[in-house]
């Protein structure tokens, strides 16, 4: 056992807290470890005091990048987003759906480099384990307690599926490409929570997903995305990525193929060729050049190398949305 902190829970019911703690024990390497729990109950009516004792962490992950921004690079990014999508999949695996996936509760284990970053979950109060996987009825109506801005707009409805967490992570996902220096670190998050998706009713997914990519466009069009992510973010803002449907939204699997083929290879790393992509954001518009490279955490935005890797047409295989970003070694 390394250094430990101290989590402590105010709770008028203990079970609720010994709930939680039994869903992240049931994932090791995945959520922060824990060691111990004790609980006292107050003189007052504000209930038990719960102790939790778990691993310490350095901090969450939006403080990381909060402090890394300018010298994190994309592939570092890249190499964040790919420890988080083999997490996810690990909650599915479990049958676990988190419905509060944010930076906030993914804390950074070790910083001596992105290469050995450890990216752990926490606070798992909203989560819900389907027992069932055919059965997918919401025990509540919506994600009491979830943050704004993450929610996936089906938990309104009372039915919803390990998709709901792939929202919140291509929000998360699209935080990332966020220039710091020009705007702040939760401003994707905010103005995603002004549509809310999760509280208006919707009679057409598509009339949501149009909602969705106008806010993202506002981005580029304010110049508020890093040069090197653009192109990532470009096509997550384009009609390839479906946000808000979640039969068609892309896996943590799929994302993951695709992330760990672009930080592996040996080229330049990923950024657009200056051109009109900036200004749009239609599929055919996309991603036409892909320049990747350099080891994860390595920001080489002043690459010299001339020769880009081009992707190949858009499928239209409804399976994977994110294929028209493979990128052939």
């Amino acid at each position: 056992m390394g250094k430990v902190a101290v989590r402590v829970v105010q709770s008028k019911v203990v079970r609720e807290v010994l709930k939680e703690l039994k869903t992240i024990v049931s994932i090791p390497g995945t959520t922060i470890e824990t060691y111990g729990v004790t609980y006292v109950r107050q003189d007052d009516e504000e209930g038990y005091l719960i102790a939790l004792v778990v691993e310490l962490c350095e901090m969450d992950v939006d403080a990381y990048i909060a402090v890394n921004h300018r010298s994190l690079g994309l592939t570092g990014r890249i190499g964040l987003m790919l420890r988080v999508f083999e997490g996810i999949e690990e909650l599915k695996a479990s049958g676990v759906v988190w419905r509060d996936l944010k930076g906030g509760n993914m804390l950074i284990k070790r910083t001596e480099g992105v290469e050995g970053v450890e990216v752990r979950f926490c606070d798992f109060g909203t989560a819900v384990r389907l027992k069932d996987r055919s059965n997918r009825r919401m025990t509540i109506s919506g994600a009491a307690g979830a943050t704004p801005g993450y929610i996936a707009p089906e938990t309104k409805s009372p039915s919803y599926s390990f998709a709901s967490d792939m929202f919140s992570c291509l929000v998360w996902c699209a935080s990332l490409c966020l220039d710091f220096d020009k705007t702040g670190a939760g401003e994707l998050e905010h103005r995603i929570a002004k549509l809310r998706l999760n509280q208006v009713y919707s009679s057409s997914r598509k009339a949501e997903e149009k909602k969705v990519k106008r806010k993202l466009k506002e981005f580029v069009d304010e110049d508020l995305i890093r040069n090197d992510c653009l192109p990532l973010f470009t096509f997550l803002a384009s009609d390839q990525v479906a946000w808000t449907d979640p039969e068609n939204r892309p896996t943590a699997k799929e994302c993951s193929a695709l992330l760990s083929n672009l930080s592996s290879t040996k080229e330049s790393p990923l950024r657009e060729e200056r051109s009109a992509e900036r200004k749009c954001l239609s599929p055919s518009s996309g991603i036409r050049s892909l320049k990747i490279g350099g080891e994860l955490g390595e920001d080489k935005e002043n690459s010299k190398s001339k020769t880009p890797l081009k992707a190949p047409k858009r499928s239209t295989r409804r399976r994977n949305p994110l294929s028209a970003l493979a990128v052939n070694k």
